[in-house]
């Protein structure tokens, strides 16, 4: 009776001889009489010595493995914590600092497994992050945005579509806003005058997150309103929301 189902890889040296070809043989028949599911193998080319042998013999050569590093497969996996390859990064980061993890497995919408992501993976990304992302080569949704700054809408549209421009900070003068400020941005601001926003507004943006629960007028959300711009209201400060959008 078999002892494993599993098998068992008996395996000789890198570039075998003789030698390592036959004790393989010989000790995988040997674990097979035993009962284990021993299979004989090697690590490399059979030379011609040694392929003579088995000839005379009339002996299989062992399976050739390639290498023996772990699979996916090879692993019993029961992990309940998973996250999706859709979810924020904000998201991953609190699965893992609540379960108190260093990796977790990333699957699909059918709960496939289609990668495993690292505290490491997340502090080179963390580093490499010089300046703000352009979201729209990402492919992110204004509702992406909305969700990882905590948000409250003030003034809505359509939170499927897809971002098409950058993210923009407004500090400096309000001629250093305009120089900078390109049409489809998304617009971070503090507290401002509601000339400056409502200008800001005007830029043909198409989201203005107001960050530390700044204030906004009325004149304000109906000059956006007015030019279907998404208006918002996070509790965060702008550095804090730069972060999270990243």
């Amino acid at each position: 009776m078999t002892k494993s189902t599993k098998p068992i890889y008996v395996i000789g040296h890198r570039n075998p001889d003789t030698d390592s070809i036959c004790s393989a043989i010989g000790y995988a028949h040997l674990k097979q009489a035993l009962g284990f599911n021993a299979v004989p193998a090697r690590a490399g080319k059979v030379n011609a010595e040694t392929k003579y042998a088995l000839d005379y013999f009339h002996v299989e050569q062992p399976l050739l493995l390639s290498d023996l590093y772990p699979r996916v497969k090879d692993v019993t996996l029961d992990c309940k914590i998973v996250v999706k390859q859709h979810d924020t990064l904000r998201h991953l980061g609190e699965v893992m600092r609540g379960h108190d993890l260093k990796s977790v497995p990333v699957t699909d919408s059918k709960g496939i497994l289609v990668g495993i992501v690292t505290v490491s993976d997340l502090a080179k990304r963390y580093f490499q992050e010089l300046s703000m992302q352009d979201l729209s080569e990402m492919r992110v949704r204004y509702r992406d945005i909305i969700a990882a700054t905590d948000s409250e809408v003030l003034v809505s549209g359509n939170e499927s579509d897809f971002i098409k421009g950058k993210i923009r900070i407004a500090a400096g003068s309000i001629k250093m806003i305009q120089d900078t400020v390109e049409k489809n941005d998304i617009v971070l601001v503090g507290d401002r005058h509601d000339e400056t926003l409502i200008d800001i507004v005007e830029q043909g943006i198409s989201c203005l997150i107001v960050t530390g629960n700044g204030r906004v007028s009325a004149d304000v959300i109906e000059a956006a309103e007015a030019k279907h711009i998404f208006v918002l209201s996070t509790p965060y400060d702008t550095y804090t929301v730069a972060r999270l959008i990243n």
